[in-house]
């Protein structure tokens, strides 16, 4: 990779000017910050990761927000955008109103973090102390490029504690990443070959089972650990502030008994007793569960009558009939199957064409992220068994897994645009958001929704 001088000064103007540098010194987590934000992009969306980046909590070392104000720094610096008004100072703001730059801006962003990681390089890191912190945090508050919430009105001139308790949401309550937990804490001192511990040791089996047992034991208390997780507030603001920004219409539904299991798919097991054996969908970002847009969009699709030639099974369109009947019941309308499938190949597989705004009118299925949960003090995850098993039941093996608790609230948002067919029939976005609506509460999300799992109502 060729460097470049002036992407170099303007990174490392932007460092000192957010206070990530003070001195010829940066704290060490700060290093983590602008290294870990790259890679929340790439898991979690720009939008997303700039958000959470863009909320502050109270026990946190440093302060993110700075990365993201160093960032925009340096692009404003080189000219790259041009910033008109105190919010767009919030990068998710940003990339939300300027969506005819949101890709270049994409790599406008990976090419700024990474030379602020190479500039920081020159300074010396310093492990954070209750003399240094004050110094090293973001205090450039007072400025004019202060930004605003969103849009709320903000004065020109703000301190860090006023715009700290205005829009960076204090949250009291440190609490770790759920998602961590799950896959990486859980395997803490986890020894996979028990039979390395025996090599200097005359009583070998004793020894195995003892360690054996610790790791039980550990398991079993990380899975309850995990399952005491609740809905922090910092957590919930950052979901409403993420979901406020995005353009649409939204709607909530909770989750109803026995829970949801989201992320079946994933690996999560040692082959271990206690261990959990199935995987689980956690945000990268946030480590708050989640239902992915492309899954949402899989559930609706397949309740929409289908088309041959688009059928990868012989058996795909078999249904048609039904799923019409099915539409037609919730839209209270007699449409034509052909009708349907042409309003499915609208909502679900509209291309995009180069040189036109075709691609805009796209109808676009976000993220469900949870916004509240039982009596807002419910905890959010809880362990559950299943026991696969041959008739007559023998040495059944309980497998272990964990899941979204009963009466958990999640947030569906959709950006949709109305639908017109050649024929002159309209589809209204109302119509759309009703009719998404009722198939997930009849259909469910998730894994094993034929037992009950991800069953959903209204709150």
């Amino acid at each position: 990779m060729t460097i470049d001088e002036t992407w170099v000064k303007a990174a490392d103007d932007a460092l000192k000017k957010s206070n990530i540098v003070v001195n010829d010194s940066y704290l060490s987590c700060y290093r983590g910050y602008i290294s870990t934000f790259g890679t929340a992009i790439v898991q979690s969306g720009l939008v997303a990761a700039s958000v959470f980046y863009e909320l502050k909590e109270k026990n946190s070392k440093g302060n993110r927000y700075a990365v993201i104000w160093a960032i925009i720094k340096l692009l404003v610096t080189l000219h790259k955008i041009k910033v008109n008004r105190k919010e767009e100072w919030l990068l998710s703001y940003y990339v939300l109103t300027h969506q005819d730059e949101k890709h270049q801006l994409g790599l406008w962003v990976d090419k700024a973090v990474g030379y602020l990681k190479f500039a920081l390089r020159q300074y010396k890191e310093i492990e954070e102390d209750a003399n240094n912190r004050e110094s090293h945090d973001f205090c450039s508050m007072n400025q004019v490029e202060a930004p605003a919430v969103f849009g709320k009105e903000t004065s020109e001139e703000m301190s860090k504690d006023a715009f700290n308790n205005k829009f960076l949401k204090i949250d009291n309550n440190k609490h770790a990443n759920i998602g961590w937990l799950f896959y990486r804490d859980f395997y803490k001192d986890f020894t996979y070959d028990k039979h390395t511990i025996y090599i200097e040791s005359k009583d070998r089996h004793r020894i195995g089972q003892k360690q054996g047992t610790e790791q039980q034991l550990n398991f079993r208390k990380r899975t309850m650990n995990i399952c005491k997780s609740s809905l922090t507030d910092n957590a919930k603001n950052g979901n409403i502030a993420l979901l406020s920004a995005l353009p649409g219409v939204e709607f909530k539904l909770q989750t109803l008994y026995p829970g949801m299991l989201i992320g079946s798919g994933l690996n999560h097991s040692s082959g271990e007793k206690n261990d959990v054996k199935i995987g689980f969908l956690f945000d990268y970002t946030t480590g708050l569960p989640y239902i992915p847009g492309s899954s949402i969009k899989g559930v609706l699709r397949s309740m929409f009558p289908m088309q041959k030639n688009n059928s990868k099974k012989e058996n795909g369109f078999q249904y048609n009939e039904e799923r019409t009947a099915y539409i037609n019941s919730i839209l209270n309308h007699e449409y034509t199957t052909k009708q349907l499938q042409l309003l499915a190949l609208d909502i679900f597989e509209k291309d995009i064409h180069e040189g036109t705004d075709e691609g805009h009118r796209r109808d676009v299925f976000f993220d469900a992220l949870i916004t509240r949960s039982g009596n807002d003090y419910q905890n959010i995850i809880g362990d559950d068994f299943i026991t696969p098993h041959e008739s007559p039941i023998k040495n059944p093996n309980p497998i272990q897994f964990i899941k979204v608790l009963p009466r958990v609230e999640f947030t569906f948002k959709f950006w949709l645009h109305d639908t017109c067919l050649s024929d002159g029939t309209t589809f209204t976005v109302a119509q759309k958001i009703h009719l998404f609506k009722q198939i997930l509460k009849d259909v469910g999300v998730g894994a094993k929704t034929h037992v009950g799992y991800g069953r959903l109502d209204e709150p």
